[in-house]
């Protein structure tokens, strides 16, 4: 089921607007990937509906704001959600760290630091990535392959690609503070994170040569 007319605006950066493009990809929908810079953000931000990027336009010109409702728009409409309760709601509960008590609270305010930012950095490090690393492995299983079951879901996209959009990310501002924590992830973490890019192999060789950083 294609809708090309479908279009995806947000900056060119992973971050918030890289699990919508992997699941809008996983669900074999062409969209347009708008990445917005300098005038043309500037222009376009008084038209949106938060004045905040993402937003996913449909092909009717409808605009979802919001990346946690964009993706379970996408998730409900392409079967990349859960129907148990109980594997939706680890899915959920994976999310909610991750964004809330994690990225949110920490990343940007480390990564874009204009003010002590080694320190920030080195605080992230020793103490706010174990702190989700811990949290997160209380959510996980090993006879499951992903965090809800057995299958890719949007918050697989969302908390794997944490690790493969920054973690291992080559470009990113911090390779080795990066490669360090990496070592100190689990093995479970690890496994999963190799059968996540397994299943986005094609898609993240495609997306290479963008040199995101974040």
């Amino acid at each position: 089921f294609f809708l090309p007319n479908m279009k995806l605006y947000y900056f060119d950066l992973y971050a918030k607007g890289e699990s919508i493009r992997m699941a809008l990809t996983k669900a074999g929908v062409e969209f347009e990937d708008n990445r917005m810079t300098g005038e043309a953000w500037k222009a376009l931000k008084p038209t949106l509906p938060f004045g905040q990027m993402p937003v996913l336009e449909l092909d009717d010109g409808t605009q979802l704001p919001q990346t946690r409702a964009i993706l379970a728009y996408i998730g409900n409409k392409h079967n990349l959600k859960p129907t148990d309760a109980l594997e939706e709601y680890r899915g959920l509960a994976a999310e909610a760290l991750f964004w809330d008590d994690f990225f949110g609270k920490y990343i940007p305010g480390a990564v874009f630091a204009q003010e002590g930012r080694e320190e920030k950095m080195k605080e992230l490090e020793e103490k706010h990535v174990p702190e989700f690393l811990k949290k997160f492995e209380t959510l996980l299983s090993e006879d499951r392959k992903f965090i809800c079951n057995d299958s890719l879901t949007i918050y697989d996209m969302q908390v794997l690609g944490f690790f493969t959009n920054l973690v291992l990310n080559s470009n990113s501002k911090d390779p080795e503070l990066w490669a360090r924590v990496w070592e100190t992830v689990s093995p479970r973490i690890k496994k999963m994170v190799a059968d996540f890019q397994e299943e986005m192999k094609d898609y993240l060789a495609k997306r290479a040569e963008l040199k995101c950083t974040l």
